[in-house]
Formats: C-alpha cells, sequence, structure tokens
C-alpha cells in the first residue's frame, strides 16, 4: 500500500467533508410569525413548508389602576398675562385705598406690595397670609379694578414747559407737569408702563382735553381740585380776618359801649364762602409718625394703634436720615425749594443757592412738613418712581399722592421718630 505523510491524510479528509456539505439541500428557514399571529395568542398563519412554525403566546400587560379624572392632581392653570396685571393690581389699589400704601400701581406683587398687606394685617388683628394665593374677601367690594377718566380743562392748566436746570427753574413761575400722561399717572398713582399697558393702542404722549383714558380705580390726587380748595380757604381766612378788624374799629370808635342810634358803621362784607366752614386743626397729639429708615416705611399710628403706612425713600449712608425724636414745625402746601448744591451734598448750608418754584416737579413735590431738626423734613417728590428705590440727601421724600395724605394727619407739633 501506498503510504502518505500524515498532512496530506488530513487535508483529503477536509476537502470530502467541505464537498459533501456543498452537495446537501438547505433546511427552509423557520417562518415568522405573520401580522395576526402577533395580535391573538395561540393563532398561527398556515406554515409554507412541512416545518411547524414556532407558537406565539400572549404576554399580559401590566396595567396601572384607573385614577378618576376629578382625583388626579391638577396643575394651576397659568394665568394670561392680563389677568394677572389685573390679579395684583387689585390687591395695589385695595391697600392704596386703606391707606397701607403699596407704591404706584405696576399690576405686580413686588417687595412694596408685601411690607404693606403686612401692616394692614397687623392692623386687622389677620393671620399672616399670601393674598395671592388666597385674596381677601374685602376685595369683592372693591368694584371695578379700572374705570374710565376724561381729560379736563383743569388737567391740561397743569401741563407747560419744564426748565432743566437750577438756574433756569428758578427763573421761572413754576414746576408743572411735563405732560398730560405724568399728570394722569401721578394723578391715579401708578407706574407710566401700567398706565400704557391698561391702554392698549393708545398714544399717551398726543393726549388732548376730551380724551378717555383707563385708569385705577384708586382715590384720585386732584391736585388742582386741591388748588381751589385752598384759594377758597385763604379767602375765606382773609374775609375773617377783614371782619374782625372792622369790628375792631367799630370798637375803638365807641369804646363807651354799643353804637349810638344813628351812628354810621361800615358793615361786613358779604362773601359766599364763609358760608363754608374751615375744618378745624388736628390735635397734634392724636397721630404719631414712625420713620422705619431700614424698611424704607413711614407708619402711623393713632394712640398707639397702626392705622396707616406709606413707602419712603429716606437718606443714604453719605447723608442718613438723622435718628432720633423730633416734632414738626411747618407745613406748606407747594413750598419753593431752596436749591442749595452745598447743603444737597454736604448738609451744610451755603450763600450760593436758588429758589425753586412750587408745582408738582419741584424737588420737594407739593408737600413739605418740616421737622426740628434744621434743614430736614417729610415731603414730595418729582420721581415717585424712586420711592423706596433710591436715597435722599437726608430728607424723607414720599410721592406726591402720598405726601398729601400724610399731611392730613399731621399738624405743628406732631411727633415723629426716625429709627
Amino acid at each position: 500500500m501506498r503510504s502518505f505523510p500524515p498532512a496530506f491524510v488530513v487535508s483529503a479528509l477536509l476537502l470530502s467533508a467541505a464537498s459533501a456539505w456543498a452537495q446537501a439541500p438547505a433546511a427552509a428557514p423557520a417562518p415568522k410569525p405573520g401580522f395576526f399571529s402577533r395580535v391573538f395568542a395561540g393563532k398561527r398563519e398556515p406554515a409554507t413548508t412541512s416545518t411547524p412554525a414556532p407558537t406565539v403566546k400572549a404576554v399580559p400587560v401590566a396595567r396601572k389602576p384607573a385614577v378618576a379624572k376629578d382625583a388626579r392632581p391638577q396643575k394651576p392653570k397659568p394665568l394670561a398675562k392680563a389677568e394677572q396685571r389685573e390679579r395684583y393690581a387689585r390687591l395695589q389699589i385695595y391697600l392704596d385705598r386703606a391707606q397701607f400704601a403699596p407704591g404706584k400701581i405696576t399690576g405686580q406683587w413686588d417687595i412694596l406690595g408685601r411690607r404693606a398687606w403686612a401692616r394692614y394685617q397687623a392692623a386687622k388683628g389677620l393671620a399672616p397670609s399670601d393674598p395671592t394665593v388666597t385674596p381677601p374677601a374685602e376685595l369683592a367690594n372693591l368694584g371695578p379694578t379700572y374705570v374710565t377718566y376724561q381729560v379736563r380743562a383743569a388737567d391740561a392748566a397743569q401741563v407747560g414747559e419744564l426748565a432743566g436746570k437750577a438756574a433756569e427753574q428758578s427763573k421761572a413761575k413754576r414746576m408743572p407737569y411735563s405732560s398730560l400722561a405724568e399728570m394722569i399717572t401721578e394723578r391715579f398713582h401708578c407706574a407710566p408702563e401700567f398706565l400704557a399697558a391698561i391702554n392698549p393702542g393708545v398714544n399717551l404722549s398726543k393726549l388732548k382735553v376730551g380724551d378717555t383714558v383707563n385708569v385705577p380705580n384708586v382715590v384720585p390726587f386732584d391736585l388742582s381740585g386741591m388748588i381751589v380748595e385752598r384759594a377758597r380757604l385763604a379767602a375765606q381766612r382773609a374775609e375773617r380776618a377783614k371782619q374782625a378788624q372792622q369790628a375792631q374799629l367799630a370798637q375803638a370808635a365807641n369804646p363807651a359801649g354799643p353804637v349810638a342810634p344813628g351812628a354810621v358803621v361800615p358793615p361786613p362784607v358779604a362773601n359766599p364762602t364763609t358760608n363754608v366752614a374751615e375744618p378745624p386743626p388736628i390735635d397734634p397729639n392724636r397721630y404719631q409718625i414712625t420713620v422705619l429708615t431700614g424698611e424704607k416705611q413711614l407708619e402711623i399710628r393713632e394712640n398707639g394703634k397702626l392705622v396707616a403706612s406709606f413707602p419712603v425713600t429716606p437718606g443714604g449712608t453719605t447723608l442718613p436720615t438723622p435718628k432720633g425724636n423730633w416734632v414738626v414745625r411747618s407745613k406748606v402746601f407747594l413750598p419753593e425749594f431752596r436749591h442749595d448744591k452745598s447743603m444737597l451734598n454736604t448738609g451744610k448750608r451755603s450763600d450760593d443757592f436758588r429758589m425753586i418754584p412750587p408745582g408738582p416737579n419741584n424737588p420737594v413735590g407739593v408737600m413739605w412738613m418740616g421737622l426740628s431738626k434744621d434743614g430736614i423734613g417729610l415731603h414730595g417728590t418729582n420721581s415717585p418712581n424712586t420711592i423706596s428705590r433710591a436715597a435722599s440727601h437726608g430728607c424723607v421724600r414720599l410721592a406726591n399722592w402720598d405726601a398729601v395724605r400724610v399731611a392730613q394727619f399731621v399738624e405743628k407739633g406732631t411727633k415723629v421718630t426716625v429709627e
């Protein structure tokens, strides 16, 4: 027998096996389950070959228990921008009417609103709460959030050219509003941006007499009406003084007693304004004023009970409002302002100054309440947007509409504590 090397034998065996594998018929692949086989358990489509198709078993799917629709946690529906603005404005208006002033009406719930609300709750003995979540029931009695206002000729009379620098201002006769829009924002205690938002499509820079605008439903600050009323009261006082002088002259002409028959005595001058009684002066001890410089708030108490609060701008770190106990020495409506750079920057008076005429854009606004500390007072401002957001030169600033309200609680001799 012929012998072969071992390697040759192995190779031949491998080639023989490969040839036999290639000539064998290929087995048909198992058919894939059809659509219905996948959906309905235990059912199969007919096999295309004799090889049986695999059975597809249904797998049970774990389902979450059904939950009633009302029992599911509901996310609060976000308020539309206008709806949210009105809700917050309504709170601000309510507090403003209650004389716990939240600053200018903005339609936003900010730190001034929260401070006003906290003081309102304390004054009414209410438990602390968030009025943006649970509005007070009293809001239902507020009436509409917005009302309409028609621009009057008396409003236009309060508008005029406004000088820029102190030297030019000192030559003017008054410091009026620069526009009707500025007058309306101050009359209705609101921010210019807010007034524009509730009057879409209205060009506020082109307002004229007779135009109608939407405004927040606050108690209006009527400067023109106040001027008329002050003039009436001044005329009434002058008339009383004149009649008193006539009575003195008549008494001097006949010191012995009653006027003799036939003697001519000047009659009192008739004046319809004397038929209206002037309001009695405020008892200076009835109310107490506290200025909290840290919180930038002015609080008013009646015999120790908190009755009102207003946001203020006290002095800053350079010229802080002097702390201590003071007394109101003067109260002036539509004051002039002594513009003295040295006094403003260092707190020391100089001989270089300008007298700025009265008006709503006077630096101390429409009201001055001077304290027993020289040069320091509670007063209005020509920049209501800065209240509680800036620092003064040592005095206590309020928005004009708040300054006249504070003055209703103040008389010469009223005590003021600055903390």
